[in-house]
C-alpha cells in the first residue's frame, strides 16, 4: 500500500475506445522516493495525457507532499488532498484545500479516524480519497485488533505486536460543513472472499516485518462513479490485476473484487486514478520503474483495459489525480432564483416549473468566497407538479459580500444545489436628525456618527437652488443659523460615506 502505516498503523471485451481526457483534470505529482522529500507540484493534465505544471505547493504548517486528491462539486475553484508523509505511523491525516488559481494550500485539520473499542487500533489512511457529487470526501480506513505477544524464536525474546480481525471502514466527508474533518465511518462488508484477502494480507506482512513489511499492491486510491445511478467507488489494483468495487458508499459498503478479462499490459503500483468520460477511469503508473508515469484507460464498470495508453510526461513516484464530475441534474426545475438587499436583511425568491421527489430547499450563505457555506434555514418543497414560488429572507446577512445557493435535498437524501447568487449587503444607516422643525431662527443636523472625510450638508429652496453648504467632517452635530432666511420650504442634504439622504425642513416667520 502506498505510504501505509508501516509499524502498528495498517494498518467481455469491450473495443478500444479515443481517449477522452476530461480537461478539468488535476494531479499532484511528486518525483523520487518519499525520504527524498521532493515537493507535491500541481499539474493540468491535458487531453493529450501530457502534464502541464501549475505551481509548487506548501501548506502552512509544514506540508510539501500531497495525495488522495479530490474535489468539491459545488466549488470549481479548490481541489482537497491529505498529507502524504505522517509525522509517525499513527498520525492521523490532515485535510488541506488547494486553490487552483494561486496554490494556495491551507491545512483544515486532523481527520477522523474509526471509532476502535479497548484494545484495537484505527487509522484513516492517506492516500486513498475521492470527491463525490454532493461536495462530499471519501477516504478508506481501518480498525484491527491488536495484542502483545512474546517471540521466543530470538534471544534475548522480544514482545512484539500482533495484529489481527481487520474491519474496514469507509469514511465520508462534508466538505462544505463548517468542521470538514469530522468523518463519518460506516463499517463495510468484505464478505467476499478476494476482498478479505487482500486485507488480510496487508496485516499478513506487517504481522511477518511489523519494522519494515512488504506492502505491494492493493489498492492506492479509488475514484467515485455512478454505477446505474448509484454512487459507488472504484480502484484498480495494478499488481493484482484486479477491479475494486466499493458499493452503497452513503449506506451501507459492501466491498467486492473481481477480475477483468483484458488486465492492463503492465503489473505496476497505480497511485493515481480519475474519472474519464464514457464510463472510463484513467489509472497512472506510479511504481517509479521504466514505465512509471504512463497513464492507462478502463472500463468503470468491468475493469478491462481499454488499449489507451498514454505518456504523462512525468517519471511519477508517488502522486495523485482527480476529474470534476458534471453536477446531477436539480431534483426541481428551477426557473429563477434571485437575491435582493433590503433595508436591514436580504430577500431570496425563487420559482419552479416542475417538482418531483424533493423534500425541501436549504437556504446556504458563504462570506468567504464560496469556500465554506453555512446552512441559514430551509423552506419546505411542496411538490406542487406545475411549480411554486418560494421566498425566505436573512434576517442577518453580514456586511459586505453575501453568496448564496439553494441546496435542493431529494426524499432520498441526495443534494443538488443551485447556481450561486451573490449580494453586497451595506446595513441602511441610522437617519439624520433635524431640528427642531418647524424652525425660526436656526435649526441643528446630528449625525448617527462622526462625519467622515468629504462629508458635506447642503440646503436647497423650493426652486431647488443651493443656499447654503459647509463641511462636515469630524462633526456629528452642527448648527445653522437661519435668521436672514425666508419663511418657506427647504431641503436638507447630508452626503456621508457615499450615500446621501435628504429631509425637508419649515421655517417659519
Amino acid at each position: 500500500m502506498k505510504n501505509v502505516l508501516l509499524a502498528l498503523g495498517l494498518l467481455a471485451f469491450t473495443p478500444p475506445l479515443l481517449a477522452q481526457i476530461p480537461t478539468n483534470s488535476y494531479a499532484v505529482t511528486s518525483i523520487g522516493l518519499a525520504a527524498q522529500r521532493n515537493p507535491s507540484v500541481l499539474q493540468l493534465i491535458l487531453p493529450s495525457g501530457q502534464m502541464q505544471q501549475i505551481r509548487t505547493l506548501a501548506a502552512a504548517d509544514g506540508a510539501t507532499i500531497f495525495d488522495g486528491l479530490g474535489y468539491n462539486s459545488s466549488d470549481p475553484s479548490s481541489l482537497f488532498a491529505m498529507n502524504a508523509i505522517l509525522a509517525t505511523p499513527l498520525s492521523a491525516p490532515s485535510l488541506y484545500r488547494i486553490d487552483l488559481e494561486s496554490g494556495l494550500t491551507v491545512p483544515l485539520g486532523d481527520i477522523d479516524t474509526p471509532p476502535a473499542p479497548f484494545g484495537s487500533l484505527s487509522t484513516a489512511f492517506n492516500f486513498i480519497g475521492a470527491g463525490g457529487d454532493n461536495s462530499d470526501y471519501f477516504i478508506a480506513g481501518l480498525v484491527v485488533d491488536a495484542r502483545l505477544e512474546i517471540d521466543f524464536s530470538v534471544f534475548p525474546p522480544v514482545v512484539r505486536t500482533r495484529l489481527s480481525n481487520p474491519r474496514f471502514y469507509v469514511g465520508q466527508l462534508n466538505l462544505n460543513s463548517p468542521n470538514p474533518t469530522n468523518a463519518v465511518w460506516r463499517r463495510a462488508d468484505t464478505s467476499d472472499p478476494a476482498a478479505a484477502a487482500i486485507i488480510n494480507s496487508y496485516l499478513a506482512a506487517i504481522n511477518a516485518n511489523p519494522t519494515n513489511p512488504n506492502l505491494t499492491g492493493g489498492p492506492r486510491d479509488w475514484v467515485f462513479v455512478r454505477e446505474d445511478g448509484v454512487p459507488t467507488l472504484k480502484s484498480y489494483l495494478g499488481v493484482e490485476g484486479q477491479l475494486l468495487t466499493v458499493s452503497n458508499v452513503r449506506t451501507s459498503p459492501v466491498v467486492r473484487v473481481t477480475t477483468p478479462t483484458v488486465p492492463l499490459p503492465v503489473s505496476a503500483e497505480l497511485g493515481a486514478m480519475f474519472a474519464g468520460e464514457n464510463n472510463t477511469l484513467y489509472a497512472i503508473n506510479t511504481d517509479g520503474g521504466p514505465n512509471a508515469g504512463e497513464m492507462y484507460q478502463l472500463d468503470a464498470l468491468t475493469g478491462n483495459y481499454l488499449g489507451v495508453r498514454l505518456n504523462t510526461g512525468v517519471g511519477l513516484f508517488r502522486g495523485d489525480a482527480t476529474s470534476f464530475v458534471p453536477r446531477p441534474p436539480l431534483p426541481v426545475t428551477l426557473t429563477n432564483f434571485e437575491a435582493r438587499a433590503q433595508r436591514a436583511s436580504v430577500s431570496l425568491r425563487w420559482a419552479t416549473a416542475t417538482e418531483e421527489g424533493t423534500d425541501n430547499f436549504r437556504v446556504e450563505r458563504s462570506t468567504d468566497n464560496g469556500q465554506t457555506w453555512v446552512a441559514i434555514g430551509s423552506v419546505k418543497a411542496a411538490n406542487a407538479p406545475r411549480g411554486r414560488t418560494y421566498s425566505f429572507v436573512d434576517e442577518a446577512p453580514q456586511t459586505g459580500l453575501n453568496y448564496y445557493r439553494l441546496a435542493i435535498v431529494d426524499l432520498d437524501g441526495s443534494i443538488a444545489f443551485s447556481p450561486v447568487k451573490s449580494v453586497d449587503f451595506q446595513p441602511a444607516q441610522q437617519a439624520i436628525s433635524v431640528y427642531p422643525n418647524p424652525a425660526q431662527d436656526h435649526f441643528a443636523v446630528e449625525l448617527p456618527q462622526l462625519a467622515a472625510p468629504g462629508s458635506t450638508l447642503q440646503v436647497h429652496n423650493s426652486l431647488g437652488q443651493q443656499i447654503w453648504t459647509q463641511c462636515l467632517e469630524g462633526q456629528r452635530t452642527v448648527r445653522v443659523n437661519t435668521q436672514t432666511w425666508a419663511a418657506g420650504v427647504y431641503h436638507v442634504k447630508v452626503s456621508t460615506n457615499g450615500r446621501s439622504e435628504t429631509q425637508k425642513l419649515v421655517i417659519q416667520p
